[in-house]
């Protein structure tokens, strides 16, 4: 039985540390194999042609960007391979502007088409609405001014007998010809075709009680409003200064610490570190190899023979890799290239710089000050 366990144990332990040995060489690779850059640039014929690829472990892994301008159409695509296998793709094509223009104007006429017919429905349609309100409304109409007018001339009160939801017994009343107190009211004036009434003179009375008294308030002097509109500047004036010598207080009681770990020697050498560690890094990304050809011409001939000259001198101070080869036109005006930048850069050694920065002594110092300047500022809120 132990045997048995111990032999499932011991296979269990193989596994984990070939999982942990796989873990381990895929770390590796990462961090030991390079990633391989290029850019390549190529302008010719008012054409530009830009392309970014990269590749990581023997072009294990591939991609690249490709972009063409033009005058007449542009498209960007991108492709992904796995051992040379394209497992992603994509293109972003833009017409050309005729196609653009064509399809634009057939869209619009389309649209307006429809426009039209949407309009022509809606006059249809309003056009019978108001045939059909033009034969019935005058019946309606002349039907209750008949019945008005014969209402006025028997000399009998108009009644009103549609008091809606809001009726109330002072709207009956007032179309029985009373008044809400029950006194007679004055028979109402008729004009032709329309009726109206007068109104109740208990209402009038409430709405002359109602309305507000004016009174007349004497101005105060010139010292008076000075003091009523300046008087309480200055005490705002006392507070913003005390509340911003609070607060410069408060900074430097923050900032003594940092200003005096600014002139310690500590400082000065992780600050040159860090400058050392930076330039190492620019200087492994920065390209291996620059290659291509640039030709260039202009109206003026002294002004091309000017710039080549500063570029036969510039060659001077170029890196190893630098092989350009520079071609001048005297008699017309033209720019055209084609420039190749390869580099790579190792993960590995980028960890390594930045590993020795933050185990150094200095850095740690710095460290210790911020988390002890932090809690200070804990306790002290």
């Amino acid at each position: 039985m132990v045997a048995i366990l111990l032999g499932i144990l011991s296979v269990i332990g193989k596994i984990l540390l070939g999982i942990l040995l796989l873990l381990l060489v895929v770390l590796l690779l990462i961090l030991c194999t390079p990633i391989c850059y290029r850019l390549r640039v190529k302008y010719q014929d008012e054409v530009l042609l830009a392309e970014v690829g990269g590749s990581w472990f023997l072009q294990l892994l591939r991609l690249r960007v490709t972009f063409q301008f033009g005058d007449s159409d542009s498209n960007l695509q991108y492709v992904v391979r796995i051992f040379g296998i394209p497992i992603k793709k994509g293109t972003a094509a833009k017409k050309e502007p005729g196609n653009e223009k064509g399809s634009e104007a057939q869209v619009n006429a389309a649209d307006a088409e429809t426009d039209k017919a949407e309009k022509e429905a809606v006059h249809a349609e309003t056009g019978t609405t108001k045939a059909s309100g033009a034969a019935s409304e005058p019946q309606n109409i002349s039907a209750d001014e008949h019945r008005a007018e014969e209402s006025l001339t028997a000399g009998e009160k108009p009644l009103i007998t549609d008091f809606g939801d809001s009726g109330s017994k002072a709207d009956a009343a007032y179309g029985s010809g009373r008044n809400s107190d029950g006194s007679a009211r004055k028979k109402p004036t008729a004009e032709p075709g329309r009726w109206k009434y007068m109104p109740d003179p208990e209402t009038e009375e409430r709405a002359k009680k109602l309305k507000p008294e004016i009174v007349e308030l004497e101005r105060p002097g010139f010292l008076h409003r000075l003091l009523a509109q300046y008087g309480g500047l200055v005490g705002k004036i006392r507070k913003a200064i005390r509340r911003a010598a609070d607060a410069y207080r408060g900074f430097r009681r923050k900032a003594d610490p940092w200003i005096e770990y600014l002139r310690t020697e500590s400082f000065r050498r992780l600050k040159n570190r860090i400058f050392r560690v930076l330039g190492r890094m620019l200087k492994h990304i920065l390209p291996r190899k620059t290659e291509g050809w640039l030709l260039f011409g202009f109206e003026d001939p002294a002004l091309t023979g000017e710039l080549l000259g500063y570029m036969y001198a510039a060659n001077l101070l170029m890196p190893k890799g630098w092989k350009v080869r520079e071609e001048a036109v005297f008699d017309k005006q033209e720019i055209a290239c084609d420039l190749m930048i390869r580099g790579h850069v190792f993960l590995g050694y980028l960890l390594l710089q930045i590993l020795g920065l933050l185990l150094n002594r200095d850095t740690f110092r710095l460290i210790r000050l911020f988390l002890r300047e932090r809690k200070k500022n804990k306790n002290t809120q």
